[in-house]
């Protein structure tokens, strides 16, 4: 290790700001940070721009949605050079994989921008998010996207079985109205996604249950688990990473803040400082991640703001043995 951090050292690479870009199904989100062996966050930033909008029913990125993650990356860009960052990073996760126009997206990127994006596939994204939540024992892990949701287990930091289901808030918002029977009809969506393992088709869900007896806590990482866990601990107005890393999150709470949220108008749930825009999504993401613990037989999750961002900046930083 002695002889890594002096390499790295060397090479400048311990004082190095680094910027991380995470271009998903809902938001655009930067992560200002340095690596040392591990990841020491200075800044992070999210915006909305929903670039999956549509996705669902015409399979292509739609010209309002590219365009609003664009310049939120041009901002991106702009506020990572005034800090300093001497390193960018870019990767897309389930909307653009998933997109039949995502070239387009990618070329604009470049061409604009100057920025290449990496679209990561959705065993890479759960191994990501995994690797980046730092845990060293034996663990389980849920993240529940816009377009996807990714479920992994193993230990050390490495992931020993992951998959990912083409199954997120921002696809259930646009497949379902926000009723109760909505709400189960997405979950039942997760649930029978029909999946490959060991060369047979199984259904998500029971492909969830076999991981019940896999050791470890569950973690659960993303944008609807935070934001519960912020509801749960009371936070209204304003996002404190410190309140949700490491905040057991129990499935009555996951189960009582959808019902809350439920008896709030839309109009005055996008009023919640803490949700704004997340506001149209929050009661189906709950959904999907209540189905994910009943699932996993998990009665708790351990919330983390860290995820796949600190997870692609160690992967393409590199760390110590």
């Amino acid at each position: 290790i002695w002889e890594w951090i002096q390499k790295m050292r060397g090479a400048g690479k311990l004082d190095q700001l680094y910027a991380v870009m995470d271009i998903g199904t809902n938001s655009v989100r930067l992560m200002l940070a340095r690596c040392s062996g591990r990841v020491e966050v200075e800044e992070k930033r999210i915006c909305t721009t929903r670039i999956g909008e549509a996705l669902h029913s015409t399979g292509e990125l739609s010209e309002g949605g590219m365009e609003r993650s664009l310049t939120a990356l041009a901002g991106f860009l702009e506020t990572a050079r005034e800090a300093g960052a001497t390193q960018f990073f870019a990767f897309a996760t389930s909307a653009v994989r998933d997109a039949k126009n995502r070239q387009e997206f990618l070329d604009r990127c470049r061409e604009k921008l100057g920025l290449e994006v990496d679209v990561i596939s959705g065993g890479e994204e759960a191994g990501l998010g995994f690797a980046g939540i730092g845990v060293r024992g034996q663990a389980k892990l849920i993240d529940i996207g816009g377009g996807s949701t990714e479920i992994a287990c193993g230990a050390g930091g490495r992931v020993s079985f992951s998959f990912s289901v083409p199954v997120g808030c921002v696809r259930a918002l646009e497949r379902y109205p926000e009723t109760e029977d909505g709400l189960l009809h997405a979950r039942k969506w997760l649930h029978d996604m029909p999946m490959s393992f060991e060369g047979e088709a199984v259904k998500a869900g029971k492909l969830m249950q076999k991981l019940r007896k896999a050791e470890g806590p569950a973690y659960a990482i993303g944008g609807t688990a935070t934001a519960i866990a912020s509801l749960a601990a009371g936070l209204t107005q304003r996002y404190d990473a410190r309140i949700v890393t490491g905040r057991a999150l129990t499935l009555g709470e996951v189960r009582r803040i959808n019902a809350e949220m439920g008896r709030i108008p839309l109009g005055n749930r996008r009023k919640i400082p803490l949700l704004g825009k997340r506001a149209e999504v929050i009661r189906f993401g709950a959904a999907l991640l209540e189905e994910c613990m009943v699932c996993l037989d998990a009665p708790s999750v351990i919330t983390s703001d860290a995820d796949n961002l600190e997870g692609y900046l160690l992967q393409r930083v590199g760390k110590p043995a």
